[in-house]
């Protein structure tokens, strides 16, 4: 389940990367 857990952070990531966008 690891993949799952690097998944879900890559997500994390990205939604902050789109918070600094705006």
């Amino acid at each position: 389940m690891a993949q799952v857990k690097s998944m879900h952070e890559e997500l994390e990531h990205y939604r902050a990367m789109k918070e600094e966008s705006f």
